[in-house]
Formats: C-alpha cells, structure tokens, sequence
C-alpha cells in the first residue's frame, strides 16, 4: 500500500523534498512540481492536500498546530523563486541516476549468477573448471561494478548535500513569507 502510495506521489510531482523544520510543514503545488516537507507529514495525507486543492497552493501547518491555506498567485510566484535554485539541481541528479540504473541492474544480475554457482548443495556436483573460471569472472566484473556504484553513490551524496543546503535557505525564507501572508490576511 505504501510502495503503491509513494508511486501516485511520484506521478504527481515532478519534484518531491522532503525535510523537517521544528514541526512545521508543508506542501507546496504549483504547476506540475510539488514540494512537501514536514516533521509528522505522512505520504497519505499530502495526497489527500493535493487532491483537495488541486494545482497551486501552499498549504502549511505551522509549529503551533495551525494550518494555513495560500492561493494568492503573487505568494506562490515568490513561493516558487525561493526553490528555483533547488530545482535548477534535478537535471544533475536525473542524469547522475540514469548513469547508475544500468550498473544497479548488472549488479543485480551478477549477484544472481554468483548465488546460482556458489549457493549449490553439498551433495551436488564441483563446480567445473570453466564453471569456476566463469565465476571468478563474474565476480571481478561484479567487484568492477560495485566499485563503479560507490563512485556514483558519492556523487550522489555530494549533490544531495549540495541540494540539502539548498533547500534549507530556501526554507529559510518561506517561513517569513507564510508570516506575512498570514498578517495580509492572504493565508486562510
């Protein structure tokens, strides 16, 4: 149910963030990019804010337990600035992943094969000379990848930090932004 739950969200957001910041929350909705972040936030009620409000809004809860309704378009066009930069970040990691999903499905598949040779029962027969050959192959190509994945993990790690730091300062920002909408009147 959950794996089915993360995939609507998927689908509905061309970017999903997900943070905490002193049990305040969010989930922002604009165009076709959705934004959330929150401390008790959980998957299934963000998809319920989005199926409610449909297409650009903010919707928040602040530390205090109140919640907070914004469709001013001039607040979201401010909204949506303060993440650009965190979003400018997406192409990177998009093509970092599609990199990694060739090498993640080798590895996989080496893993299989390893297994299929090196798991035999007892009573089955030694391997054979080209079996065991071709299992010391497998297992440099698979010491290959998984170095290769390391790599790509690290890089992963360095623009997801990158993109944390990002997101923080833009952050930041919103909260003061929800304030004055809520003293406008803006947020209901």
């Amino acid at each position: 149910m959950r794996k089915t739950a993360f995939a609507l969200a998927i689908l509905v957001a061309a970017t999903v963030f997900a943070a905490s910041s002193r049990n305040r929350s969010y989930v922002f909705v604009r165009g076709g990019t959705s934004i959330i972040s929150g401390g008790p936030l959980e998957l299934n009620a963000v998809v319920a804010k989005r199926d409610q409000y449909q297409r650009n809004f903010l919707w928040v809860r602040t530390a205090a337990g109140r919640e907070y309704l914004i469709r001013d378009e001039a607040t979201l066009a401010q909204i949506e600035r303060l993440f650009a930069s965190v979003r400018a970040s997406d192409p990177q990691m998009e093509q970092l992943h599609e990199r990694m999903h060739p090498l993640e499905r080798r590895e996989d598949a080496l893993d299989r094969q390893v297994d299929a040779l090196t798991d035999r029962d007892e009573d089955d027969a030694p391997l054979t000379r080209t079996e065991q050959e071709r299992l010391r192959e497998m297992q440099r190509e698979l010491r290959d990848v998984q170095t290769r994945l390391r790599e790509q993990e690290r890089e992963e790690e360095a623009l997801d930090r990158k993109r944390d730091a990002l997101e923080e300062k833009a952050e930041q920002q919103l909260w003061p932004l929800v304030d004055e909408a809520v003293r406008k009147g803006v947020a209901r």
